[in-house]
């Protein structure tokens, strides 16, 4: 019950009504979305629980944090069931061996860690500055920014780690601080790795103390 999920889950509802009016895509039969919804890990598996014991159910779609893929998959994988996430991005959930009934819907962060520095090789911009979540998968990529970095010949001059609140956004105050130290590298390219819904505030303090506007770029996720 997150305000970011909103939009992904009217698409889907959305694409389930297209699919359940096309004559040609499930010809005689209809596609019904079941949809649960949930505030703690607890009410995530009572709900996976009670969907996989369906006996009409095709798949789960979901869910849209790492840490819940990872959990509902042991379940899926139990039923023998595949599960597509349209937000999970961590690189942990790639390997087939561990997470063979799991698929996604979008890059992972080694894909848009490579594609963030193929951005900077292309515009020959040497140097840059990381600002990141401090959540594991947001650490993750991370890792994969500055090892791409270094395969690649881009240099980082800073990387900082702002702090992450999950039932909570990030206060101006909190980011202050770490963007500050960026402002002190001289750094006009940043690549911003937080969470979505720390953005707004990230950016506006980000303003206000003159590291956005003319010559200067973000470089950020897709979901910013």
């Amino acid at each position: 019950k997150m305000p970011e999920v909103a939009p992904h889950m009217a698409a889907i509802r959305k694409s389930a009504e297209a699919v359940s009016a096309s004559l040609t895509l499930l010809p005689g039969r209809r596609f019904a979305l079941q949809v649960v919804e949930y505030s703690t890990f607890e009410e995530m598996l009572s709900g996976a629980n009670t969907l996989l014991r369906r006996d009409q159910l095709v798949g789960l779609i979901g869910a849209y944090w790492t840490t819940d893929s990872q959990s509902v998959h042991m379940l899926a994988r139990g039923q023998k069931k595949p599960m597509l996430s349209f937000h999970a991005d961590s690189t942990i959930l790639s390997s087939a061996v561990t997470y063979p009934n799991f698929m996604r819907g979008c890059a992972s962060t080694l894909e848009l860690a490579t594609a963030m520095m193929d951005v900077l090789v292309y515009l020959s911009w040497a140097s840059f500055a990381l600002a990141y979540s401090g959540t594991a998968s947001a650490r993750l990529a991370k890792t994969e920014v500055l090892q791409q970095a270094k395969a690649k010949g881009r240099a980082q001059v800073a990387a900082m780690e702002l702090v992450y609140h999950p039932n909570r956004v990030i206060s101006k105050a909190e980011s202050e601080p770490s963007l500050e130290r960026i402002k002190g590298t001289g750094a006009t390219i940043v690549i911003c790795w937080i969470d979505q819904s720390d953005w707004a505030v990230v950016v506006k303090t980000a303003a206000s103390i003159g590291i956005t506007g003319t010559g200067r770029a973000w470089v950020v996720p897709e979901d910013m």
